[in-house]
């Protein structure tokens, strides 16, 4: 509110300085330029969840056992920036036993700890682990695999979402581990959590006793979401473990708040809270895929990305064409020298450019709509050989 009076008076004052005389354009251009200096209006990535990969209750364990293992088939789709997010409660029927073991793989790699786990608590722990997308895209098969052991397992309580738009180096900050109470209580709470602006914020309550005492969602703190369906769990071998997901989006400034998940009955209770940090933003093209030799008169092909300043890649965030054209070469381009990388995605091939002549030549791909403050790349040297002999001609008799 107190920007848009700001803009207000700063219009009102630039016509009274004018006499009112100044055009309604140039008091739109003047006001834009102001809104785009003020706090908050930074564009920036965001981190999203991958479509179809939003959090999901994947499975409860009910088996307990000694360790206790849970296999699920989970895809994850196709984003930029994937990070995977699984977070498992977990309660034991030991006073004061930590799990010993305590692995999720998945497609074969190991997940790790997204946050320092507590090495001490009263039966009840919320983990969080992180597969960021160099691993996802290595991985073999789609097996989320959760083993937790070391003392004799109650039940455990699976969760997981995909998020994209995700710094692939920090990942991560802010994170807190509560270890659990000796008393029970309603509610899982940290009051003091603070977030970045910008970050997307998660976190796992976990509830337990080692008596078989049920319980229900009921609410989580303001500015976050949770919901019954992302709330699991159940009573076995005398026991009682339930979990919950709360999330919120990232804010244009930083926060101190606490953080609640509140159920119905009292369990004692812990807490895991993370914030995932937004990939920086695409400032250049590069290509990952770019010949150094070529037949004059025949396709060829380039792949050109969109990348961060420390040359990661870096989702564009609407949709751009890219432009191919000739930097040096005394021959001239013809065939497909457009293409379009999504908004979300990094990446275009190029795959028909025609280049006429045997020399060498250097190719500049440019974004000509779309992000074009991408900084455009000129390729190394590309030599050109004569292709094949076609026909003969008579240029004299």
């Amino acid at each position: 509110m107190k920007n848009r009076s700001l803009l207000k008076g700063f219009t009102t004052n630039a016509n009274q300085y004018l006499g009112g005389r100044m055009h309604f354009g140039l008091v739109y251009i003047l006001t834009l330029l102001l809104w785009m200096m003020l706090p908050g209006q930074k564009s920036m990535a965001a981190v999203s969840l991958v479509s179809g990969n939003g959090w999901t209750l994947i499975a409860t364990n009910t088996t307990g056992g000694n360790p206790a293992t849970q296999t699920t088939a989970h895809t994850i789709n196709s984003g930029s920036n994937r990070l995977l997010v699984v977070g498992v409660e977990v309660s034991v029927n030991a006073a004061n036993a930590v799990p010993s073991t305590k692995t999720v793989t998945w497609g074969g790699k190991t997940l790790t700890f997204l946050t320092t786990n507590p090495t001490a608590g009263n039966r009840v722990f919320a983990y969080l682990y992180y597969l960021k997308e160099s691993d996802i895209a290595s991985a073999s098969g789609n097996s989320l695999v959760v083993t937790m052991g070391g003392s004799n397992i109650y039940g455990f309580v699976t969760f997981a979402a995909v998020y994209q738009g995700v710094d692939q180096t920090t990942i991560v900050r802010n994170g807190v581990s509560l270890a659990s109470t000796a008393a029970a209580s309603t509610a899982a709470t940290l009051s003091t959590a603070n977030f970045t602006a910008g970050d997307q914020g998660i976190f796992l309550a976990a509830f337990g006793l080692n008596k078989a005492t049920a319980t229900a969602y009921s609410n989580v703190a303001s500015g976050w979401t949770g919901n019954a369906t992302l709330f699991g769990g159940g009573t076995g071998g005398g026991g009682a473990y339930y979990g919950g997901i709360g999330t919120r989006n990232g804010t244009d400034a930083a926060t101190n708040e606490t953080v609640s998940m509140t159920v119905t009955v009292a369990e004692r209770t812990s807490m895991s809270i993370v914030s995932l940090i937004p990939s920086p933003a695409a400032t250049n093209l590069a290509y990952t895929t770019v010949p150094s030799t070529g037949t004059a008169g025949t396709p060829f092909s380039v792949k050109i990305q969109s990348q961060d300043a420390n040359g990661n890649p870096a989702s564009v965030t609407s949709a751009t064409t890219i432009t191919l054209s000739k930097g040096t070469g005394a021959g001239s381009l013809s065939g497909t020298l457009t293409g379009t990388i999504s908004s979300g995605s990094n990446s275009v091939t190029i795959a028909t450019p025609v280049y006429s002549a045997a020399d060498i030549m250097t190719l500049t791909a440019s974004a000509t709509s779309g992000m074009t403050g991408l900084t455009a790349v000129t390729s190394g040297n590309i030599t050109f050989s004569a292709g094949a002999l076609d026909h003969f001609a008579i240029s004299t008799i």
